[in-house]
């Protein structure tokens, strides 16, 4: 045993250039230094190419460091610089503005043939769920982000695993997941920037609404902006409010009509209706039309139901009946389908009116029933009767089939 022994001091020497081999040498793709970093220098980055991998990661360099999190699963634990992960919007392009995140670079040989494997999952609700939690790792990596987004080629694939990117990345930025959404192609920027804006509205308003105002990519804008509102409708109407009028005044108001006016509409019914009137595009118009049908009908159906009778588009004018008077025979069923007997022959009067009269006849047919016995329907009573009948059938056969036989209407009894 005596001549197996080797002196210590040759061990040492071996033992020690061992580890700074494995220190500077890792298993990951990318080795990274940094340059008097504690003094303020700009980490240092260098990619190992390999056959395959995805394009070289552009690394911003940061003076000021953020808190490291832990490393993904599929990282490289060799990559340990910090960098910034959004863009500077600060006077001094090398100062980034806000937190500044860690970003850990993907082990593509190791993660690339898992994220294949999940595509290849048959079942959509399980391979979706893989998905979401393969963005969790991701989102260390913004550019291979991109990179593996567009290897999805199912559209609804692809708007999961972009909102649970940008969802993972807000957890520690808000504005870097944002700003990561805005650089997703256009076919499904606006969903994930929609989403994303709603859920910062929700942890930051003043931050929120600061970016969106700011935002100069018009599709960005107008998409997140929708979301803010809409859910800051939910949180401060009186806010939602008063954002809305700035945004009236906006270069891309057109674009936001029917959203600004829905919520316009819920504090100022007039004020939305000039608004909307004055919107060049027809559609959004009707849409505003309707969207102020929509807002005056959760308090005052009867009067919204009289205002849709008065829009001079058919089929908005259909639409915007349909939605009061529904909402008015909740409240008052015979109201509504009284002032609805007295327009004029039409499909938005037939459509509207067999609306309320399944509303009433579910809750109470027999009332339904008597009112259609003393009421000139013309066109309209043909649909309104079967309604009735199927309501009341539904609940008691034996009367119903008994009412059907006192109609004179040998057409509906033969039904």
């Amino acid at each position: 045993m005596d001549s197996l022994r080797i002196p210590l001091a040759i061990i040492l020497p071996l033992l020690v250039a061992g580890l700074i081999v494995v220190f500077s040498f890792g298993p990951g793709d990318t080795t990274i230094g940094t340059k008097n970093e504690q003094g303020g220098g700009q980490p240092v980055a260098t990619e190992n190419s390999r056959a395959g991998a995805s394009s070289e990661v552009v690394l911003k360099a940061a003076k000021k460091a953020g808190t490291a999190t832990s490393l993904p699963s599929f990282g490289d634990p060799t990559a340990t610089g910090k960098h910034a992960f959004r863009r500077s919007s600060s006077a001094d392009p090398d100062e980034p503005a806000g937190k500044v995140r860690v970003i850990q670079r993907l082990n593509l040989e190791k993660f690339e043939p898992e994220f294949l494997a999940a595509l290849e999952i048959s079942n959509r609700a399980a391979r979706q769920d893989r998905l979401r939690m393969l963005a969790v790792q991701l989102a260390y990596d913004p550019d291979a982000a991109y990179e593996f987004v567009e290897m999805v080629t199912d559209r609804s694939d692809q708007n999961v695993l972009a909102h649970a990117i940008a969802t993972q990345m807000m957890q520690h930025d808000m504005e870097g997941g944002m700003e990561w959404g805005v650089g997703l192609p256009s076919a499904y920027r606006s969903l994930v920037v929609n989403v994303i804006a709603s859920k910062w509205v929700t942890a930051n308003r003043e931050e929120a609404i600061e970016w969106v105002t700011a935002q100069e990519d018009e599709t960005a804008f107008v998409a997140a902006a929708q979301g803010v509102i809409r859910t800051l409708r939910q949180l401060d109407k009186d806010a939602a409010f008063a954002w809305a009028q700035e945004l009236s005044e906006h270069a891309l108001h057109q674009e936001l009509g029917s959203t600004l006016v829905s919520v316009m509409a819920a504090a100022d019914p007039s004020a939305a209706y000039e608004f909307a009137r004055n919107l060049e595009n027809e559609g959004t118009r009707n849409k505003a039309y309707v969207a102020i049908v929509q807002a005056i009908s959760r308090t005052d159906p009867a009067a919204a139901t009289e205002w849709a009778a008065s829009l001079p588009d058919a089929s908005t004018r259909q639409q915007g009946l349909m939605t009061a008077s529904s909402r008015w025979a909740q409240q008052d069923p015979e109201g509504a389908a009284t002032w609805l007997a007295e327009l004029g022959d039409g499909n938005a009067k037939n459509s509207a009116l067999s609306t309320v009269l399944r509303t009433w006849s579910s809750r109470d047919p027999e009332s339904a029933a008597s009112w259609v016995a003393d009421m000139d329907l013309g066109s309209a009573h043909s649909s309104v009767v079967m309604n009735i009948a199927r309501s009341w059938g539904a609940k008691d056969p034996a009367a119903a089939v008994e009412w059907i036989g006192t109609l004179e209407d040998s057409k509906i009894q033969n039904r």
